[in-house]
């Protein structure tokens, strides 16, 4: 047992980390600085980086690729794109290294953007990590084997074997105890992103039954509710959680200070669904993306502009989609630089900065899929 000095200078600590983001939480009226883009002096469209925002680091714009994007994900303060010719690319904060993506990365099918350290599953079934390493939540084990899913959380990543187990690593058993024995073979994971070190995961067992681990405190009491059925999908945001059945119902319980957990009652079949901290973005099977709960940045406001969209992603006060196009397009927050413009299949589509009134998850059927949040 550790000394008792020791472990709460350690956890007074980490709670300070926390606390620009605390304040932000509870100063939503905050001013905050111009966007990196405009600050950094970067041309629009290159992949410099160096930018100064006040004490982080930011990438600069995405360059415009040929051929389009396959999947987004909207992490904390950047976000990160998986190319259909399998490259990745970041942009955002990049205090931890989160948007420097490795140069030896190589060819990716998945990829999943935590608080602020980015994973990616390569197409040989390896996985890589980049970012914040203060747990090892970057450090892959070296008996890992072939992965099949990965999902970055808080201060810890969870990955899917091809055998249908888990791992986990990063965050102390302290905060996340480790995965259950009694667990069985899964078909879908997901790590949330949190605010603090605790955090919880829950997948999709085999037969279709949704387990939770972790500090499920810190999800508000998230108790999977007794009548959800068989699931097909979940997606784990930063006090609630959210479920997609075989018929596209959506289902959400735990934390709703924000209306993150109430279902529009006309929403009708979904395809995904993504749960952000405080807000929940779903594509319906139409192709239309509905949003909603807290929506103080404008990441709940979709673009009427918007059009047909294959995947969405909702992170912490903005949210990104990829069009049936594969062009990619992101509103709400961007005080970090973090919404993605001139990603498309031949065109330049620019994200929208709003100002108005605050992972994704892997598709069994899709070839392609990310993880959030």
């Amino acid at each position: 047992m550790g000394h008792p000095r020791r472990s709460f200078c350690r956890l007074l600590l980490g709670w300070l980390r926390w606390l620009p983001v605390l304040l932000l939480l509870l100063l939503p009226g905050l001013p905050l600085p111009e966007v990196a883009a405009q600050a950094g002096g970067a041309e629009p469209g290159t992949m410099s980086r160096g930018a100064a925002h006040g004490e982080h680091l930011l990438s600069a714009p995405l360059p415009q690729p040929d051929g389009g994007a396959a999947a987004v994900v909207a992490g904390l303060r950047h976000t990160c794109v998986l190319l259909r010719n399998g490259e990745v690319l970041c942009q955002g904060d990049d205090a931890q290294g989160q948007s420097t993506v490795p140069a030896d990365l190589g060819p990716v099918s998945q990829i999943s953007a935590g608080f602020d350290h980015t994973c990616a599953l390569t197409r040989s079934g390896t996985v890589r990590c980049w970012g914040a390493n203060g747990y090892g939540e970057a450090d892959i084990p070296p008996d890992l084997g072939p992965v099949s899913q990965v999902s970055a959380g808080t201060q810890g990543t969870c990955v899917l074997l091809t055998d249908g187990t888990v791992r986990c690593w990063g965050i102390p058993v302290t905060y996340q105890p480790n995965v259950p024995p009694d667990l069985g073979p899964v078909i879908q994971i997901s790590a949330n992103v949190t605010i603090n070190e605790s955090g919880a995961t829950c997948v999709v067992t085999n037969a279709g039954t949704v387990r939770c681990w972790g500090n499920i405190l810190e999800l508000e009491e998230m108790f999977i509710p007794t009548d959800l059925g068989p699931v097909s999908q979940i997606s784990v945001g930063g006090k609630h959680a959210c479920t997609v059945n075989a018929r596209g119902q959506v289902r959400c319980w735990g934390g709703n200070s924000s209306g993150q957990s109430d279902v529009p009652p006309d929403l009708g079949p979904v395809s995904q669904v993504s749960a952000g901290f405080w807000h929940t973005c779903a594509v319906t099977t139409d192709a239309a993306v509905r949003c909603w709960g807290n929506d103080a940045d404008g990441q709940s406001r979709v673009p009427p502009d918007l059009g047909p969209v294959s995947q969405v992603s909702a992170g912490f006060q903005h949210t990104c989609a990829v069009t049936t196009n594969g062009a990619v397009r992101c509103w709400g927050d961007n005080d970090h630089g973090q919404l993605v413009s001139g990603i498309a299949g031949g065109q330049s589509v620019g994200g929208s900065d709003s100002d108005g009134a605050v992972p994704t998850l892997p598709i069994p059927d899709t070839p392609s899929a990310i993880v959030p949040s």
